[in-house]
């Protein structure tokens, strides 16, 4: 599979780079900076979806160090953020990093792609009220097309709104670690699963030991605490990050899904993170 195109954006090319191509179809900007570690992770996730989506759209990136005048005048003042253009206007911005699955989402939205039959069948079996029906429609059609994740990611999301979160975690963990790691919310989503489990663990949830601050960590997400929460883990994260296989880091990045990009807090434990990583 060939690379996509990534163009550089600059106040010299934003006109015909963006505006001009924006005419002919859709064009993402991804606003960047090299000292900041989300933004690496966002281009490198965009560059994914380009690759799946086979050159659909246009991938330019802007380094707002460099090009910071053009930044403030599209209205840019935090990174990453990622714009869409249509037409020669935005149609969408997407502020803070998004999981993998979001950015594929709103970009196919934009393309006009629709979910698989099997996807669309589920859902309208969901909605209708028959959960038996959309589960085995997802089911068999896992067992038919073993290449497309979405599917039991998918299914594994509606065993867990019918309460069957072990049936859930099961379905995730039989798909092999290599698989896995290329729908990243397949792991958020196994993270957050053993966080409920852990929270009705029977044990201590006081002192300094890590299987007492993970227990302590679980049930602040239950009670929907989850700055508390995440504190808790990124505190864990830097005592003992290989805790459970990296569950700590895990667990953080599920609940940064759920905490509001631009929240004070968030910010603080991507830092966190990324601080750690090096």
């Amino acid at each position: 599979m060939t690379e996509p195109p990534i163009r550089a954006v600059t106040a010299a090319n934003f006109q015909e780079l963006v505006l001009g191509n924006s005419r002919r179809g859709l064009v993402l900007v991804d606003f960047w900076s090299p000292r900041a570690g989300p933004s690496l992770r966002q281009v490198e996730m965009l560059s994914r979806v380009a690759r799946e989506l086979a050159g659909r759209f246009l991938l330019a990136t802007l380094n707002v160090d460099e090009e910071s005048a053009l930044a403030r005048r599209i209205g840019v003042h935090s990174i990453p953020t990622c714009k869409f253009y249509r037409n020669g206007e935005v149609v969408e911005t997407l502020h803070g990093v998004q999981a993998m699955a979001d950015y594929r989402a709103a970009i196919e939205a934009r393309l006009g792609r629709r979910p698989a039959p099997a996807l669309r069948g589920a859902l309208s079996d969901w909605q209708a009220g028959d959960r038996e029906q959309a589960i085995r429609r997802l089911a068999d059609a896992a067992m038919e097309h073993p290449e497309d994740l979405q599917i039991p990611l998918s299914l594994a999301k509606l065993l867990v709104q019918d309460g069957r979160r072990a049936d859930a975690h099961a379905l995730l963990t039989a798909i092999p670690p290599a698989a896995r790691a290329q729908v990243p919310e397949i792991g958020r989503l196994l993270a957050h699963l053993d966080l409920l489990a852990a929270a009705e663990e029977e044990g201590p949830t006081e002192g300094g030991e890590p299987e007492a601050i993970y227990r302590q960590a679980a049930r602040l997400v239950v009670k929907d605490r989850l700055p508390e929460a995440a504190g808790r883990l990124l505190e864990l994260h830097r005592k003992a990050p290989g805790f459970r296989q990296g569950a700590p880091r895990a667990a953080i990045l599920a609940l940064l899904d759920l905490l509001p990009a631009d929240d004070p807090q968030a910010r603080s434990l991507r830092a966190g993170l990324f601080a750690d990583s090096h």
